[in-house]
């Protein structure tokens, strides 16, 4: 699945999509691949959030794409039977800790963002720092401390890997984009990108 806005130019003075566009286009239609009853608005403002969250937290996009996808297949609503709820899977208390929403779409993925910036920021010296972060996000941070690793709880032990071979497939086809950009010259590109955006 590559995502890309394809825009139409004439031969000479051509020039490649910003890249901050280019993930925003491919992001949102990650988001609406995985959870397609959501709005178009929606996913270009959760594609935008998750971007912004990841840059101010200094996380990698692909990575908490890949456990929201894992979480909750971008559904704002859903709520497992332990309570936890909405993008991440946020428990209440969990929510409260980090002064969000967890029943907003926007908050919740902000309060995601926190949380997997934490649990990185716990285990940087660990052998396998994101894995035992992934771990972390699934059965504690305390489940990993106390077994040096990912616990030897089936569930968790699965989770990682879902959550990595998201993250993989999410890393593959963002390096593609490099190669996969569409060329527009400056004048079509303008045109281009408000008629894109006015259509959401």
């Amino acid at each position: 699945m590559l995502l890309c806005l394809c825009v139409a130019a004439p031969a000479g003075a051509q020039t490649r999509l910003p890249a901050s566009l280019s993930l925003v286009g491919f992001y949102s239609g990650f988001v609406r691949s995985m959870n397609p009853r959501l709005a178009l608005w929606q996913c270009d403002v959760y594609a935008r959030e998750l971007l912004d969250n990841a840059q101010r937290l200094h996380l990698d996009p692909a990575l908490l794409a890949a456990i929201v996808t894992v979480e909750s297949h971008w559904d704002p609503g859903a709520r497992s039977w332990r309570g936890a709820e909405g993008l991440g899977q946020l428990m209440p208390v969990t929510a409260h800790e980090l002064g969000v929403d967890p029943t907003s779409g926007r908050a919740n993925l902000l309060g995601t963002s926190m949380y997997l910036h934490m649990l990185m920021g716990e285990f940087r010296a660990a052998r396998q720092p994101m894995r035992y972060a992934v771990a972390g996000y699934n059965a504690g941070p305390n489940a990993v401390k106390r077994f040096g690793g990912i616990p030897p709880i089936t569930e968790t032990q699965h989770y990682v890997v879902k959550v990595m071979r998201v993250w993989h497939q999410v890393k593959a086809e963002t390096r593609l984009m490099r190669y996969a950009e569409p060329m527009a010259s400056t004048q079509s590109f303008d045109i281009a990108v408000d008629a894109y955006w006015g259509a959401r």
